[in-house]
């Protein structure tokens, strides 16, 4: 990253920190933006892994955090690894916060834990084509027919509007109009590709290890969710106090 861009991330950083801090207090707050600044670093090793050397990440202030990759992925394949190396690196944040947890027997941090597969969950399982869960399973219905893989961006803009419908607020909104954006440009991309005959597709193996590591990451953090011992009523408790 340039020096512009590593001021950005810190500024972006502590401004989620302060946001974030009001809701869970400041220790519990500081630990989620850290845990959803590993997600999103984990997509940055990993996209340096598979040859991407123009690259740049940041949070946005309190929506997340976004790694971007400046030049396409090699492969469908590559593509799948960057995606599964988020919810990877989540596991591991959200591993360190159950024992944290355990070990000072704070709610908050027990609070914080589920936030955090919550969201690693959610951006696994939504089945949007921009998402994490997504973006393994884009690349497979390519590998498959372009035609499922382009297929699966309809899809997504239809559940992602399903998906806003049915949690309404101005905060999903925004969120939404974010994604529809990102689905078009990225739609634009792989239609490209496909006009060019640029499409890498992936190879069973490949395919086959991406399917495996998902379930297992997903397995991971709903086990986490279980021995965490914190309900989405307890969540939503939480939140509503607040």
């Amino acid at each position: 990253m340039t020096p512009k861009q590593k001021n950005l991330l810190v500024l972006s950083v502590v401004l989620s920190i302060v946001i974030w801090g009001f809701f869970y207090g400041f220790i519990a707050g500081t630990a989620f933006t850290l845990s959803l600044l590993f997600h999103e670093y984990g997509h940055y090793y990993w996209m340096g892994r598979e040859g991407i050397k123009n690259k740049t990440m940041m949070m946005i202030p309190p929506f997340g955090a976004i790694a971007i990759p400046k030049e396409p992925w090699s492969s469908l394949g590559a593509e799948a690894r960057i995606a599964l190396a988020g919810p990877g690196f989540g596991l591991v944040s959200a591993v360190a916060l159950l024992l944290t947890g355990v070990v000072f027997g704070s709610y908050k941090i027990k609070i914080t834990t589920f936030t955090v597969c919550l969201v690693n969950l959610f951006n696994f399982w939504a089945p949007i084509a921009i998402l994490d869960g997504g973006r393994v399973i884009k690349p497979l219905l390519l590998s498959l027919n372009t035609k499922l893989g382009i297929g699966f961006y309809y899809f997504s803009f239809v559940a992602s509007f399903l998906l806003v419908w049915n949690f309404m607020s101005l905060f999903t909104l925004i969120i939404w109009f974010l994604i529809i954006q990102i689905l078009e440009s990225d739609l634009y991309a792989t239609r490209c590709l496909i006009a060019n005959n640029k499409i890498v597709r992936m190879s069973g193996r490949e395919a086959a290890s991406s399917i495996l590591l998902f379930l297992a990451i997903s397995a991971g953090l709903y086990a986490i969710v279980i021995v965490n011992g914190v309900s989405y009523g307890d969540f939503m408790e939480f939140m509503t106090d607040k």
